[in-house]
């Protein structure tokens, strides 16, 4: 079986200062290629499989694609076509799932294979109209029988779960103000955090936020993390062990908070963060620097928080004038059992998505 370090489908790419080598997915015919959302990793477990995103300009519409390294072939499936961040990859099947209008679909990465229905919001609550999103991105249940949905339809939301045996859907809760972001614990199939956020009305009216991470078990009412008002807390993701929340508190760094007694770390102090994500065991990160300042430049910075040493995995990137449009951010991530790193990179002058080997930098 083909790596990244050996498929033709891969160039090399050395950053000129730190000297980290990563491997750019090239893939001809596809004009903008990204990896997923930092929380849903898009390798499967055993190397197999690598899902992506993506887009031809100027069609706003994202679809995913796909990289079999058994047979090192790269193909795109326009009937994935997908809603905000919500594609989800099993990644132990390497079977996919996405949201269709108010439907949850999922198709299986071997060739010909049909997309699956999966399940559907209800009808009843939905009134035939259409969702700015199903879920911001899906993530399954610690029992692997449901994902999650935090659906916005018209000006209400609503946050639950979607059984993959096509059962009826549960709402665990409503609100006429914005949540987003949901996770389930990796750990414990009735525990979920969630995001509240900015947004828009209908008349285009921006509404903020106060508390930015808050938690919900099955069947009780919601529950901030922090009491106070938190406005520069974002882009939140759980611990590999379901104990901690992590967290980027903007213009100071990357945080975590146990959820039982709310103990709250420093972990890696960085002003210029935008998303990180760690590993499993929690003492490595991966971050990009600026994305989220105005900065034209931007960056992904690997961290030991053991040893304090932070290494430019890319030490500058331009940015691209597709970034609002595809949101095309880096979000890097751990995967394939941390063997790996990947993101979005446009050291090339296009979107690429980029494996960085972990094996030197641990």
């Amino acid at each position: 079986m083909k790596t990244p370090e050996t498929s033709r489908h891969f160039v090399k790419w050395t950053d000129p200062v730190s000297g980290v080598e990563s491997y750019l997915l090239n893939p001809e015919g596809i004009p903008l290629v990204q990896s997923f959302y930092f929380v849903n990793r898009s390798l499967t477990d055993d190397g197999r499989y690598l899902w992506f995103y993506c887009a031809f300009p100027p069609s706003e519409t994202r679809c995913l694609g796909l990289m079999d390294f058994e047979t090192d072939t790269v193909r795109f499936l326009p009937e994935t076509q997908f809603l905000d961040a919500s594609p989800l990859v099993d990644p132990r099947t390497g079977d996919a799932y996405w949201a269709s209008v108010t439907e949850l679909w999922k198709i299986s990465p071997e060739l010909g294979a049909k997309p699956e229905y999966v399940n559907c919001f209800p009808q009843k609550i939905a009134k035939g109209r259409r969702p700015f999103r199903l879920g911001t991105h899906f993530t399954f249940c610690a029992d692997g029988k449901s994902v999650n949905f935090d659906i916005e339809v018209g000006e209400e939301w609503y946050l639950g779960t979607m059984p993959l045996d096509g059962s009826s859907p549960e709402i665990w809760m409503s609100n006429n103000v914005c949540m987003n972001h949901a996770q389930f614990s990796p750990t414990d199939p009735e525990l979920m955090l969630f995001a509240h956020d900015g947004w828009r009305d209908h008349e285009g009216n921006f509404h903020g936020y106060s508390k930015r991470m808050w938690l919900i078990r099955k069947g009780h009412n919601p529950e901030p993390i922090f009491p106070e008002d938190t406005p520069k807390h974002g882009h939140e993701w759980w611990d590999a062990g379901g104990e901690s929340a992590w967290y980027v508190h903007y213009g100071n760094g990357t945080r975590k908070v146990n959820i039982r007694t709310r103990k709250d770390e420093m972990i890696w102090p960085n002003g210029s963060v935008s998303h990180s994500h760690s590993s499993s065991d929690g003492r490595y990160l991966v971050s990009d620097i600026s994305a989220y300042t105005g900065s034209k430049d931007l960056k992904v910075h690997f961290y030991d928080s053991v040893s304090k040493k932070e290494t430019a995995i890319v030490s500058s990137m331009k940015g691209l004038p597709e970034q609002v449009r595809y949101h095309v951010h880096p979000h890097p991530q751990f995967c394939m059992n941390d063997k790996y790193l990947c993101y979005t990179t446009m050291v090339l002058g296009r979107a690429n998505l980029a494996l960085t080997p972990t094996k030197n930098l641990f």
